[in-house]
């Protein structure tokens, strides 16, 4: 029986080029028939390798566009429609999105280019994408209704009177003495940003909202803002006609003029926004023109179990503690003494749940991971969770404490069962429980949470 392709395609809902859709940690280059340009595949297969996914777009030769969709693991590629998968991407972006709006990122380094817009009314992908370069279009025409910048420019003329300062040099030689060379400063408005903003401007007009695709409402609102930001910028400060490439925007030169003021850093962040720079990282000096949308859905599942937890009044919950473990040097001569500690280390569990009025406290660890049989339940996925369990069972505030630990999965079969004592042989002390905390099953969810206070093995 032949493999499934690791991929579905599907011709573009408007205008020429193809939709990918690919699972997560897929290697995108291996992938016969899939042409992207050198530099976009290595911006996707970079975030690839990093576990994100993401929705990206790019031009193509003759005209038109592809895009490449990498979806969550738990979409059946080979069984949704194009419209499901789009939806889906769609609702896992939308709930990363307001999980971090509420907060529940905490110490996370996030990694994303999902910024705060509204996906409320936004159906499909195609809208997503839009939406990003409106919210930007309009930050940016708010940073220049209120930027004022002016420079001096100085003006040299003669005259047979004296009313400004006088030019020495140019007196002294000119033959006519009733000429008197004379200056004067004229102030003019001038801002270095608003050229790099002219630039990006017109860079976006041309080369990436022809990628954007058609959506009459969206569409009208790019060009109206995109065009008022032009004119606003032509009409208010003197242009230079220097020559200003797009990639000089991620050179340290031009992004000094950012960094002095919070206003001019977001300007910053959404300028680079328009031009496609928001996939770049500090590695990079040039631009792609790639539309990109990326997040991180084991992030997204850490945020989404410590929510359900948190909304739990039995439970007091601590996300991501530094609880420390120390590599100690023991007396080698059989006297007793203190071990000297020869260094500290920080542990970091995902959650730690302690049961209200119970001596039960329980360490749980978020697995971004798909299993459908015990098999697939490996020791590595154990080894951080046991850790980080015995780390605090000698702490003090732990101690009298029964301390269990468990993997939580988005989704779990049938087949295998919940809340039941699992360990390898070489070390059956270590006993663990799975469950399931599905991302759009509430329901489901709540009951899991509170079973947590029912354990008793």
């Amino acid at each position: 029986m032949a493999d499934k392709p690791r991929f579905r395609k599907f011709k573009q809902k408007q205008g020429l080029g193809d939709r990918y859709y690919i699972h997560e940690n897929t290697n995108i280059s291996d992938i016969r028939g899939l042409h992207v340009p050198r530099e976009a595949l290595k911006q996707i297969q970079r975030n690839s390798n990093n576990n994100l996914i993401g929705a990206y777009q790019f031009a193509i030769e003759g005209g038109g566009y592809n895009t490449i969709i990498t979806v969550p693991k738990f979409c059946d590629i080979y069984n949704c429609s194009q419209e499901d998968m789009d939806l889906l991407f769609v609702k896992y972006m939308s709930l990363y999105r307001d999980l971090v709006k509420e907060g529940y990122k905490g110490k996370r380094q996030l990694d994303d280019n999902i910024r705060d817009f509204n996906l409320n009314d936004v159906t499909d992908l195609d809208g997503a994408m839009k939406i990003k370069y409106v919210q930007s279009l309009k930050e940016i025409k708010r940073f220049f209704h209120s930027h004022k910048s002016v420079s001096n420019k100085r003006n040299n003329f003669h005259s047979s009177s004296i009313s400004n300062a006088i030019d020495i040099k140019k007196n002294i030689l000119e033959i006519n003495k009733s000429k008197i060379h004379q200056y004067n400063e004229v102030e003019f408005n001038y801002s270095e940003i608003a050229n790099v903003a002219y630039v990006c401007l017109n860079h976006f007009r041309k080369q990436v909202q022809p990628m954007l695709g058609a959506c009459e409402a969206i569409d009208k609102e790019i060009k109206q803002l995109s065009g008022f930001l032009k004119r606003h910028v032509v009409k208010r400060f003197k242009i230079d006609n220097k020559y200003f490439q797009i990639h000089s925007l991620v050179r340290p030169n031009i992004r000094k003029l950012f960094k002095n003021s919070s206003d001019k850093n977001k300007l910053y962040t959404n300028l680079l926004t328009l031009v496609c720079g928001d996939t770049i990282d500090s590695a990079d000096k040039k631009i792609t023109n790639l539309i990109s949308l990326y997040f991180s859905p084991e992030i997204m599942f850490e945020m989404h179990v410590e929510r359900l937890l948190n909304q739990s009044s039995d439970y007091s919950v601590k996300n991501q503690p530094i609880i420390q473990s120390n590599l100690q040097l023991f007396n080698e001569d059989g006297q007793e003494s203190e071990p000297t500690v020869l260094s500290t280390h920080d542990n970091r569990p995902d959650h730690l749940v302690s049961i209200n009025d119970n001596d039960l406290v329980i360490v749980l660890d978020s697995k971004w991971k798909k299993i459908t049989q015990y098999s697939q339940i490996v020791e590595t996925d154990v080894l951080k969770l046991v850790r980080d369990r015995r780390a605090i069972s000698i702490k003090e505030e732990y101690k009298n404490k029964r301390v269990l630990q468990g993997l939580v999965y988005p989704e779990l079969p049938a087949n295998l069962e919940e809340f039941k004592s699992l360990s390898f042989d070489y070390d059956s002390k270590e006993s663990f429980f799975i469950l399931s905390l599905p991302l759009f099953n509430q329901d489901q969810s709540e009951v899991n949470v509170a079973n947590l206070a029912k354990l008793h093995f």
